[in-house]
């Protein structure tokens, strides 16, 4: 099951949050998710936020791709 189910997946919410930190100069964020997108099927204790289901005040948010 590890082998074909990542525990990591990179989700909108935690994307702006990168963005944002980024607009301030701050892109260590940024660094942590490409970790995480890079070997998501690892185990990256220092990152387990990430794994954790979506916050409830970003469910169910919708975005569009057309801008």
């Amino acid at each position: 099951m590890l082998k074909t189910n990542p525990k990591y997946v990179l989700k909108n919410y935690m994307l702006q949050e990168a963005i944002d930190a980024a607009y301030q100069k701050d892109f260590s964020l940024m660094n942590d998710l490409f970790k995480i997108a890079h070997n998501p099927y690892a185990e990256h204790p220092e990152y387990a936020r990430w794994a954790e289901a979506t916050p409830g005040a970003f469910k169910n948010n919708k975005l569009s791709c057309s801008s």
